[in-house]
């Protein structure tokens, strides 16, 4: 036998195969199938697809299902997954954890926007917001620590009732409730 090797059926990968014997990722028939699009666009034009459609528009009306069944494929595209109905709520909390913080925003927005527009914002949240966030935000926006190291306490002013807390009930305005007049 000879040292010097051919190369043979059995070294050269069948067609339709790589090398190492797996099957190669080619389509046999994608040439052909791109010529045939060449041809065809190259064929029909504006107002042909135009009358096609209308076609096919008045075949649906007539009540042809496949003609339906195509249109809405076309112009409608898939239809959505129905939404369930029991995860609406943790799916709207994903999305709100996706987005950024409330503090993030307002950093962001205080940042950007110049003073005059910061101090409205400001005036807009302050009666929204609960005393011990609003300090936060001013501390934030004012950029100062808020430690309470050098400021003295401020005194509380004196209660006008003499310390007695408000009464929460409501109080009686001589209206009855959907009434717009005085009860009579």
């Amino acid at each position: 036998m000879s040292e010097h090797t051919t190369p043979t059926a059995a070294t050269t990968p069948p067609e339709g195969r790589e090398s190492d014997g797996r099957f190669a990722a080619v389509n046999p028939f994608a040439r052909k199938v791109a010529a045939l699009r060449t041809a065809l666009i190259e064929t029909v034009t504006e107002d042909d697809m135009r009358r096609i459609a209308e076609q096919l528009v008045v075949i649906a009306r007539l009540g042809d299902l496949a003609a339906i069944k195509l249109l809405f494929q076309y112009v409608l595209g898939k239809p959505a997954a129905a939404v369930d109905p029991d995860t609406l709520d943790v799916e709207e909390i994903a999305l709100y954890r996706r987005g950024p913080t409330a503090q993030e925003v307002h950093e962001a927005a205080c940042e950007r926007l110049p003073a005059d527009a910061v101090a409205e914002v400001l005036r807009v949240e302050r009666p929204c917001l609960g005393a011990g966030f609003q300090e936060a935000i001013a501390r934030g926006v004012l950029g100062t620590k808020g430690d309470g190291g050098d400021e003295e306490p401020e005194e509380a002013a004196p209660s006008p009732n003499g310390g007695v807390a408000d009464d929460p009930r409501p109080k009686m305005t001589g209206v009855a409730p959907g009434r717009r007049g005085p009860v009579g």
